[in-house]
């Protein structure tokens, strides 16, 4: 008989904390059934809270304050274009009495020089609007920078879960305490497919395989009132290791894939939960006959070699 336990076929997931904080809200306790995506822990800190209300505010005065701007630069924009109509204006008679020799001909080139003047205001002033235009959505597009990631950060204040499962363990109890960057808040065991994990001693004397045949007693579930679970070997470790640190002893791990109950009246593989003890009975390979008539020489002459 092999010792053993019930498991995930994914082992346990932790949930870490991306961003230090204050704890203000613990949702959940241990061994509660939990969906993807649901809310496990909420917490935060004053600073974001205060740069984002600050941010926000800051992006509504450059709004102010660019449409003030511009307004202001429509208003010299006018300025500009109806002074520059009353030049061209102004030529237009200075060259018709240049015509009738009325006046001389520097008058209408000052004019002219005038108008060009102002034409090239103009442009400048439509560049110099562009340029504050683009300053100012270069700032806005700064702060909404910030604004979304500090936004993102406090979405981060909200744990949820990764996956479907239950919780196995919560580190944190009451509101009010610190949690830091990295640091692991809880615990989730994945709902999904249970396997066996059972522990096989290296001098087991025939050797397990895959699709080996098992039958598995559930300590919580006795066998004499609940019956057994068939179940059957799917993978097997390549190596051995330490049963514990305090033991030399050899051993390998196998995965046991849960197939059915032998009383599904009784019991039904719903009712088994990760980390429930078993016992496994597997019907190991048969040695050769060759093999065992060997196996029972060395036993003969060994106390004989001993004796001597």
């Amino acid at each position: 008989m092999l010792q053993g336990e019930i498991a995930t076929a994914s082992p346990a997931v932790q949930v870490a904390a991306l961003d230090p904080g204050e704890i203000s809200s613990i949702l959940i306790r241990p061994h509660q059934p939990i969906e993807s995506g649901d809310p496990l822990i909420i917490y935060g800190d004053d600073e974001t809270v205060l740069r984002l209300e600050s941010l926000r505010t800051r992006l509504k005065l450059l709004a102010l304050q660019s449409e003030k701007e511009m307004k202001m630069y429509d208003y010299r924009m006018l300025q500009s274009e109806d002074q520059l109509k009353l030049e061209k204006d102004l030529l237009q008679r200075l060259t018709g009495l240049l015509e009738e020799g009325a006046i001389q001909e520097t008058q209408v080139l000052e004019k002219r020089a005038q108008v060009k003047k102002s034409q090239l205001a103009i442009s400048s002033l439509i560049v110099e609007k562009q340029h504050a235009l683009h300053k100012t959505e270069q700032s806005n597009e700064e702060v909404k920078a910030n604004i979304r990631e500090l936004e993102a950060k406090t979405k981060r204040f909200t744990i949820t879960a990764p996956v479907k499962g239950f919780i196995h363990e919560v580190k944190y109890q009451s509101p009010g305490e610190r949690i830091q960057a990295g640091e692991v808040v809880a615990t989730i065991i994945p709902d999904r497919e249970l396997i066996a994990k059972v522990r096989i001693p290296s001098k087991l004397s025939a050797p397990v395989e895959v699709e080996t045949s098992a039958t598995l007693e559930v300590d919580a579930f006795p066998s004499s009132d609940f019956g057994s679970v068939e179940a059957k070997v799917i993978s097997l470790s390549p190596m051995t290791s330490n049963e514990s640190r305090d033991s030399a002893q050899k051993i390998y791990s196998a995965d046991l894939k849960l197939v059915k109950t032998s009383l599904p009246g009784q019991l039904s593989l719903d009712q088994l939960k990760p980390g429930m003890a078993i016992t496994a009975r597997l019907k190991l390979r048969n040695k050769a006959v060759i093999t065992t008539v060997f196996d029972v020489l060395s036993k003969l002459f060994t106390p004989l070699n001993e004796q001597r």
